[in-house]
């Protein structure tokens, strides 16, 4: 029989019965803080406030305390979908129990915009040479960088996609984290199931929009405990990836692909 990502996803759905509740109010609280930080940088920008004040007000809201802030209710929305998925009891408070880890969290956060900036800057000096090739040659360049990029954000997102909950779970520092993040996903079957896990959320965040958004406050708390689910089979138990690992062949998230 195999054992996919539907499966998974089965599991997430009976574990998430009589937790919708605490979840979605989770996610509220989270989403409510994060408007509030938001709103100073806004309020400036509806009055006409002169480009030095919303430079400054963007700065130290949008670009440092908003993520300084909301990166541990982040990482503990995470925490209760893993929570879940070791069968443990959850409530709200609980996802503000990680301020002590905000600042591996925000280097890891800087580190990821770093990345993205130099990418960045990588793909503006290739355009700004291509523009002057002629505008068939532009439009051709243009379009691969464009799709190379998309499918590099992709790639580096799903191999880090563990970092953030490695760093409160684990207690590891930024670097760590990520190698081990990177080490689970290479793992045989890993990365595959976890790129359908997160296309069939977007799919499904997609159609929630004809819904008005009703439908995320059950589309969310399935995938954010199935998400824990992937992570306990990863690292917990008899399946731990150790600290050493190396380049691994074949790993606990092989029997989410192959036949048994």
């Amino acid at each position: 029989m195999n054992y996919q990502l539907s499966t998974i996803l089965d599991e997430a759905k009976i574990k998430r019965e009589g937790q919708l509740k605490t979840l979605n109010l989770a996610m509220l609280a989270y989403a409510g803080i994060a408007i509030l930080l938001a709103l100073p940088s806004a309020v400036a920008e509806v009055t006409g406030a002169s480009l030095e004040v919303l430079f400054v007000l963007q700065l130290v809201f949008d670009f440092f305390l908003s993520p300084l802030l909301t990166l541990p209710l982040l990482a503990g929305i995470s925490c209760l979908g893993l929570a879940r998925a070791r069968e443990e009891m959850i409530r709200v408070g609980l996802i503000f129990g990680h301020y002590n880890k905000i600042w591996p969290l925000f280097g890891f956060t800087v580190l990821y915009w770093l990345f993205f900036v130099l990418l960045g800057a990588g793909v503006a000096m290739i355009t700004f040479v291509s523009a002057g090739a002629g505008d068939t040659v532009f439009l051709v360049v243009l379009t691969v960088l464009l799709l190379a990029v998309l499918l590099l954000s992709v790639y580096v997102g799903i191999l880090l996609c563990f970092s953030v909950l490695l760093i409160v779970d684990q207690d590891l520092g930024v670097i760590p984290a990520i190698k081990r993040s990177i080490a689970a996903v290479r793992l045989s079957g890993s990365f595959a199931l976890l790129f359908k896990f997160y296309f069939m959320f977007f799919l499904w965040v997609i159609l929630g929009l004809f819904t008005l958004g009703i439908a995320y406050f059950w589309i969310f708390p399935k995938y954010i405990i199935a998400y824990g689910i992937i992570y306990r089979d990863l690292f917990d138990g008899d399946t731990v990836i150790p600290k050493s690992v190396g380049d691994p062949h074949q790993g606990p998230l092989a029997k989410y692909t192959q036949a048994n």
